[in-house]
């Protein structure tokens, strides 16, 4: 075993943990808006703004060129890459804005809703405000001081939070989305400054280095956006504002579990991938490592949001909103495909192997726009929630088996790595849905949250039960599980020696 090993490992451990405290909360602080507003606004409102920050984001994706993901990758950047990349984000901030500024007049003639000019040019005006956004704060990620970004995300989302919230209960109209969208990001550029030294300057003395490793990374971002969003544009079009809005808060919902950990676990897996890209063997036992707790914590959390989908919507939105449900029980398929190839992906970027990610996404998109169209022509909106988890898990199966060659790994070492978690979370499910056959129907609010919180409480226990058995039974191994119990007894000691201060 290499010393890098403990060493990056335990690294990535405590940086993935702060990302999760961080997408958590962050998404925590989302939906308790999206809450908060379901019964101040209509399901039009949310519609709208998807809409508008869908096109905001095709924008968006044109022009990402992953500045800040080259800086992470080369590690012996200096100030000439850094004031580079500013410089360059600077320029990205103004050519979007001016695309998404152009763009409005032909997206309120498109979809048929002149309030869609307005906002756009609000959204224009944002990219420039991010654009001089402190490049300094890129050091958060790759140094892995993920407790700083924690602090410097969640107080920019509070502003969202705060402003969402007031300006909802005073104007009721979707215009409070977008007075949340504009605190959260004008907060980000000041508190850039505010809480990293790093002054930059313009600068273009580096341009061809960071140019040159953002050209497959602005593609594979382009199609990856597609991949994400194209469903919000067919429904939108051929269905309506109306179900998008119920689609929208769905979804949102659905994958609030596996992005919780998937999203904040992307940017410590690439720096800690990026560090020991040379070392093929380590990087394989790293990623299958990382693959099997991710599991342990996603597939658990999924497969509880599927479980529960009619109470969490009852409960969060009320009854007006029972039309989501369906979607939140498809969607969450979603969330568990990203869970097991968001991981290989970040592993082949870390390789340098760009251009086989941007073929990879491509070949999702392929699968998912024709899946699509057929999709909401026979079945509506939930025939584009199918589609959509239909192109992911293509997607899961095809990256998984692209790095698995690059890595020399084998079907048994993904199977070691997963199995145990797969038939915990079986075990859970089946006993959840058992007990909820049984138990009465949940017709108020209090009996809802009452039902939730019990079946919450036995689909954890019987998790853990069976994931401790058969760990035990595989002769404990030194496996995710392992490296669970040694964190919850740290932090378990860490708490005792807090409290006898």
């Amino acid at each position: 075993m290499s010393d890098a090993e403990p060493a990056i490992g335990k690294r990535m451990a405590r940086a993935g943990l702060w990302m999760i405290l961080q997408r958590v909360a962050w998404r925590g602080a989302g939906l308790a808006t999206t809450i908060i507003l379901a019964r101040l606004l209509v399901p039009e409102d949310f519609g709208l703004v998807a809409v508008a920050t869908t096109i905001f984001g095709v924008v968006d994706a044109l022009s990402h060129f992953g500045f800040n993901q080259a800086l992470i990758r080369n590690q012996n950047a200096g100030r000439d890459e850094y004031d580079t990349a500013w410089t360059l984000s600077i320029a990205r901030g103004v050519v979007s804005g001016g695309g998404i500024a152009l763009c409005a007049g032909f997206a309120a003639d498109f979809f048929e809703d002149p309030r869609l000019y307005d906002v756009m040019l609000v959204l224009a005006a944002l990219c420039f405000v991010r654009g001089l956004q402190n490049i300094g704060v890129i050091d958060f990620h790759k140094q892995l001081w993920f407790g700083q970004d924690l602090k410097f995300r969640l107080i920019a989302r509070a502003g969202y939070f705060v402003a969402a919230v007031i300006l909802g209960l005073a104007w009721h109209s979707y215009w409070a989305l977008i007075a949340g969208i504009c605190a959260e990001f004008v907060l980000l550029t000041v508190l850039s400054y505010v809480m990293h030294d790093y002054r930059p300057r313009l600068s273009l003395r580096a341009w061809r280095e960071i140019l040159g490793f953002s050209k497959w990374y602005l593609a594979s971002n382009v199609i990856a956006f597609f991949n994400d969003r194209s469903d919000y544009f067919v429904v939108s079009k051929l269905v309506g504002l109306e179900i998008l809005g119920f689609y929208t808060v769905a979804r949102q919902v659905s994958t609030l579990a596996s992005i919780a950990i998937t999203e904040p676990t992307t940017q410590p897996l690439f720096a800690g991938f990026a560090k020991i890209a040379d070392n093929r063997p380590l990087l394989a036992d790293m990623y299958l490592k990382a693959l099997s707790m991710l599991a342990m914590v996603g597939i658990p959390m999924v497969v509880g949001v599927i479980c529960t989908a009619d109470l969490l919507v009852g409960i969060l939105f009320g009854a007006g909103w029972q039309a989501a449900v369906p979607f939140v029980e498809i969607l969450a398929l979603y969330g568990l495909a990203r869970i097991t190839f968001g991981s290989a992906s970040r592993a082949l970027m870390a390789m340098g192997k760009l251009k086989t990610n941007t073929v990879l996404e491509a070949i999702q998109l392929a699968v998912l726009l024709p899946l699509l169209l057929w999709g909401v022509n026979a079945n509506g909106a939930h025939g584009a929630a199918w589609a959509v988890v239909a192109a992911a898990a293509i997607r899961s199966i095809l990256n998984i088996s692209v790095l698995s060659r690059v890595l020399q790994l084998r079907l048994t070492d993904l199977v070691s790595a997963i199995w145990r978690t797969a038939a915990a979370a079986l075990a859970m499910a089946s006993t959840v849905l058992v007990m909820r056959f049984y138990l009465p129907p949940a017709e108020t609010l209090l009996s809802q949250a009452g039902q939730l919180t019990v079946v919450v409480a036995v689909a954890a226990a019987c998790y853990g039960a069976v994931l401790l058995a058969l760990w035990a039974l595989s002769g404990f191994p030194n496996s995710s599980e392992r490296h669970l119990m040694t964190m919850l007894r740290q932090g378990a000691g860490q708490m005792a020696a807090f409290r006898g201060r």
